[in-house]
């Protein structure tokens, strides 16, 4: 699946990635078509930053199965340039769909360690439709159960 058959505008579309912004549940989601890096990367990071910190999102939804490790340059880049500002702009929800590539897995594992700590809600998915309805939409992953009566609840943990 390439997108969600939902309302959306396309904010960037090339060879390497495409991303949506989602008017009427205001996310931004961005799926890599190939390994992605350096200006491409950054110019995908920076429209989406923009348009979280105009639109008033909080939820970023990232299909990043088709990537691989990110590189030192681009990974200094975020830190210094998009970090504090995407977390500024009030990020409290990210949907992962993880590189299908193991060395892209380690490579996204510290980044998603850390967003956590700094109060990011994180989950990982391996379908986008799902991640959708399930984190960003309703901010209840299927492990809950909540809105989604399918999914068992874990009687320990439940809420």
């Amino acid at each position: 699946m390439d997108k969600l058959n939902v309302n959306m505008e396309i904010l960037l579309d090339n060879d390497y990635a495409t991303l949506w912004y989602y008017p009427d549940t205001k996310i931004i989601h961005h799926k890599f078509k190939k390994f992605i890096y350096g200006d491409k990367l950054i110019n995908l990071l920076t429209t989406g930053a923009e348009y979280f910190e105009k639109k008033g999102c909080k939820k970023w939804l990232s299909d990043d199965r088709n990537s691989s490790a990110l590189r030192k340059a681009d990974l200094e880049w975020a830190e210094k340039n998009w970090k504090q500002k995407i977390l500024d702009a009030g990020w409290k929800y990210w949907a992962i769909m993880m590189p299908d590539l193991q060395v892209g897995k380690m490579s996204l594992n510290p980044i998603i360690n850390d967003f956590k700590e700094l109060g990011v809600t994180v989950e990982i998915f391996d379908d986008v439709e799902l991640a959708y309805k399930c984190v960003i939409v309703n901010k209840n992953s299927p492990k809950r159960g909540k809105n989604f009566p399918h999914f068992k609840k874990d009687k320990k943990n439940s809420m």
